[in-house]
Parts: C-alpha cells; sequence; structure tokens
C-alpha cells in the first residue's frame, strides 16, 4: 500500500489517511480521518500510520491578513512545524500545499457528509496532490 497522511492544521487540525494505489471515485481511497486539538496527537499519529508522504497545508501570512493577526499565537503556523520537524526526524518525505490548492476538490459524496470541514480539507489535499501525479483527473 502506498500510504499518505493529510493535515490541515489549525486550533483544530483535521487529519485524512489515504491509499494512493487503490482509487474510488476518481479519488484515493480514504482509510481513515479525524481531527484533534492542534497539535496534540500529531506524533502518535505518525507512528501509528507509518506513512511514506506526509502533505500539510502550509501557513502562508498574507500581508492583507498581517494586520488582523497581530498578536496571535499563530497556532497554524506552531502545528505545521510540529509536522514538518517529525516527517524530517521520521525520514518521512513531505509535500506542502496551499490552502487555495487543498479547497474544493470532489471527494466521495458518502464520505462528505460524514465529515467536517477540517476532515474535508485533508481529504481535499490528498486528492490534489493525487492529481498533480496523475492518479485521477479533475
Amino acid at each position: 500500500m502506498n500510504i499518505v497522511l493529510a493535515f490541515d492544521p489549525g486550533e483544530t487540525t483535521g487529519y485524512a489517511v489515504a491509499d494512493l494505489d487503490t482509487i474510488q471515485d476518481n479519488c484515493p481511497k480514504i482509510i481513515s480521518w479525524g481531527e484533534f486539538p492542534n497539535w496534540k496527537q500529531v506524533d502518535s499519529l505518525i507512528r501509528t500510520v507509518v506513512p511514506r508522504l506526509i502533505i500539510y497545508e502550509k501557513f502562508i501570512l498574507y500581508p492583507g491578513k498581517a494586520k488582523a493577526l497581530s498578536f496571535n499565537e499563530m497556532i497554524p503556523a506552531q502545528v505545521v512545524g510540529v509536522i514538518r520537524f517529525l516527517a524530517e526526524k521520521e525520514n518521512i518525505a513531505i509535500v506542502g500545499q496551499t490552502a487555495r490548492e487543498g479547497k474544493g476538490h470532489k471527494i466521495p459524496e458518502d464520505l462528505f457528509k460524514k465529515v467536517d470541514a477540517h476532515m474535508r480539507d485533508a481529504m481535499s489535499h490528498i486528492k490534489y496532490y493525487a492529481m498533480r501525479e496523475g492518479l485521477v483527473h479533475p
């Protein structure tokens, strides 16, 4: 199996695990998904899943948002740091994608109804990566 783990980092971090070798409904087969507070379960999830690749949504501070984020702890950026650190420590390939790249890619309807926005975004990041790699079509 070609297992990938995707994260939508934030105050609540959504994740999805998929097998890129199994395509169903023009989407890599989603094996599991969930969410947890910020970074608290990133380490145990990576060790349990043992992915060959981690996909994460980048944190980018755009000039138009900078003032609104003054004095903010920027939890999403901290979560990204934890993800990147652990991926490097465990020698796991890592790919960052922008929020725009990961939003709105159609995932199977039965999953769409079961999950909230953070998990859906993680699944969409997997779908976008699979599209970039030519495994599925838009």
